[in-house]
């Protein structure tokens, strides 16, 4: 006779039950059971008892538990077929129903129509008919054609896509991580446990491809993680993946619920922290959740954080956290003006690909680090528009003066925006812009009048219409040397930063053409580490004027 197992409640003939040697006997109880539900008993009592025995045929009667219609003993024949060591275990129904109107009463049923599972009587002859039965063949070929592609088995309920999603996507980025502190381990033995999620692996498990390699983090930063799940696992995970000494990680610790302060208390936390990237979920409060694809994305938490995120300073870069798959709400993050996006993995979205994920994951945050510069940016330009001098605003009978300083306010209100954008070069064009302000300063100070003796422009101070310094030379160069003078600005660093900015003008204009002065001084290809320096000279220049 085969070795067999019988799993009931109780429920089956005594002449049945005398078959089996009282060991290989399961008796099925989860209403006195202490576990929370149904595939946690099945799990750690069925399942684990199945393990420790070498089986041939396993015999369940359909219904283990007082109501007919629960019919428990589907669900315990799924996880046989989702658990590795019994997934080609031949499996017997025992039931006092026919196949048409089981599968009438319970969509499980269909698993009765896949490989080496039978549905037979409630009796004594089933025994007999099985003693010395020979299977067909069932193996890894043709596991997922003769049962994963006939059989469904559906998220649990009351979960939504956002639990679902956090739990499968902590799981897979986990797993392909190795990261095993104690929280993704009490995550793992969540997945392990529940039916739906040991269909998935299996799923994914003949759909996943060839593992591929895990790129590492390169830049040094400050990283804020806002997830409500922060605690769940993914502090843990991206941690992990976060790798680059000087690269300091850390979640933003607080219990995410729907409450009145939770924008002014994160408003106080991140201009505390002054991250350079915020990792943030689209959906950080419980309100969020009640209806998961609504498009009006305004309302969601994670983008009135967002808009929080600007007012303190427009130069930390965001990336989204979203479990949605809704392609019009994830273009609409763009236009929240995100560094880009990261998609929770939702178990129905086959597009996405674990390890490909993560790499763009820490894509973004070595682009987000290498751009917080823009946060130094975006404190000049905000310190220089709200200075005294550039209260200007237009009118028809604006003198001279007036329009100068307004022409400067607007070209300083655009530089923070230039090297934001996706243009091609955007220092090239950042550090023209600087320029232009240094023109419209040195046009706010001095008049340029044509010389019909000498032939050639020359500079005069508005102020005295005399001739500045050196002749008159109305070179930018010299007019600002002459500025500076006049402002008591003679650090000689400052005459090394306008010496950088106008040859390096100059070469962009005419390029291949370095005049002998500026063969030190000309930068070929500028960068933040020029940038900055040189809209530090401005404010230094501006802050002295409005003294």
């Amino acid at each position: 006779m085969n070795k067999s197992i019988l799993i009931h409640t109780k429920n089956t003939p005594h002449t049945l039950q005398a078959k089996f040697n009282q060991e290989n006997i399961i008796e099925f109880d989860y209403s006195n059971s202490e576990y929370k539900n149904i595939d946690e008993y099945i799990s750690n009592t069925t399942i684990e008892a199945l393990k420790n025995k070498k089986i041939d045929l396993i015999y369940i009667k359909d219904n283990l538990s007082a109501s007919y219609l629960e019919l428990y003993g589907l669900r315990v024949a799924y996880h046989v077929r989702l658990t590795t060591e019994l997934k080609f275990v031949p499996i017997v129904i025992l039931s006092d129903l026919d196949g048409y109107t089981l599968n009438k009463l319970e969509p499980m049923a269909r698993i009765i129509f896949t490989k080496n599972v039978f549905i037979e009587p409630n009796s004594t002859k089933t025994i007999e008919k099985f003693q010395d039965k020979v299977f067909s063949e069932f193996n890894e070929n043709n596991y997922k054609n003769s049962f994963l592609d006939l059989v469904r088995v559906d998220s649990p309920e009351n979960s939504t896509n956002h639990s679902i999603a956090n739990k499968w996507a902590i799981f897979k980025w986990a797993s392909s991580l190795k990261c095993e502190s104690e929280v993704i381990k009490k995550n793992q033995g969540e997945i392990e446990n529940q039916l739906y999620f040991k269909y998935l692996k299996a799923l994914h498990k003949h759909q996943d491809n060839k593992l591929k390699d895990i790129i590492e983090s390169t830049k040094e930063g400050k990283v804020l993680l806002m997830d409500d799940e922060w605690d769940k696992g993914w502090t843990d995970i991206l941690k992990t993946a976060l790798t680059k000494d000087g690269l300091e990680f850390k979640p933003f610790i607080t219990n995410y619920k729907d409450r009145d302060d939770f924008n002014d208390l994160t408003y106080k936390k991140i201009a505390n922290e002054n991250p350079d990237v915020v990792i943030l979920d689209l959906r950080l409060l419980d309100a969020d959740h009640k209806n998961e694809d609504k498009e009006d994305i305004d309302n969601y938490s994670g983008v009135k954080i967002l808009q929080k995120i600007h007012e303190i300073n427009s130069g930390i870069q965001v990336i989204m956290l979203t479990a949605t798959s809704k392609s019009t709400i994830l273009e609409k993050l763009y236009e929240k003006k995100i560094l880009g996006y990261i998609k929770k993995e939702h178990p129905d979205d086959k597009s996405i690909d674990t390890v490909e994920n993560i790499n763009k994951f820490v894509r973004l945050v070595d682009k987000g680090l290498e751009r917080k510069y823009l946060k130094k940016v975006f404190l000049i330009q905000k310190e220089l528009l709200v200075l005294p001098l550039l209260q200007i605003e237009f009118s028809f009978n604006m003198d001279e003066n007036d329009k100068k300083l307004l022409e400067l306010k607007n070209t300083i209100s655009k530089i923070f925006e230039t090297l934001d954008s996706n243009i091609p070069r955007p220092f090239i064009y950042g550090m023209l812009t600087l320029y232009k302000c240094i023109e419209t300063i040195c046009d706010y100070f001095i008049y340029e009048y044509y010389d019909k003796t000498d032939k050639k422009q020359k500079a005069y101070w508005r102020s005295s219409d005399k001739l500045i310094s050196n002749n008159g030379n109305a070179s930018v160069n010299n007019k600002t040397r002459n500025i500076l003078r006049l402002l008591e600005i003679n650090e000689n660093d400052t005459i090394r930063l306008i010496d950088e900015l106008s040859c390096s003008r100059n070469y962009e204009i005419h390029p291949g053409e370095i005049k002998p002065a500026c063969q030190e001084r000309v930068i070929l290809k500028p960068n933040e580490t020029h940038i900055i320096p040189w809209f530090e000279l401005i404010k230094t220049i501006l802050n002295k004027i409005g003294k």
